[in-house]
């Protein structure tokens, strides 16, 4: 797991299959709120990722990412919608 800092990885995770969820990695999962946040969170990944030398290529990569994101969003209030709160308060 990238999100976990090197000392502490000393497993390998397991791809496991489920009929409900699918195919998943029980892996670490990092809330985000925003661009800042999300580049910090592939930054740390990016600095525990191992790379190494081979007779075919000279900075291979000796681990694989799954980077998976779900985007919520949230319509954001707007003073029309605050003004249309107090016309409802005015009329109860």
């Amino acid at each position: 797991d990238l999100l976990v800092s090197s000392g502490d990885n000393h497993s390998t995770l397991t791809i496991r299959e489920d009929p409900r969820r699918g195919v998943f990695v029980n892996s670490n999962e990092t809330i985000v709120t925003g661009l800042d946040s999300l580049l910090s969170v592939l930054f740390a990944g990016e600095k525990n990722r191992s790379v190494a030398a081979t007779g075919m290529n000279e900075r291979s990569s000796r681990s694989h990412t799954i980077f998976r994101i779900t985007v919520e969003s949230r319509r954001k209030r707007t003073r029309l919608d605050d003004e249309e709160d107090e016309d409802d308060d005015d009329d109860g």
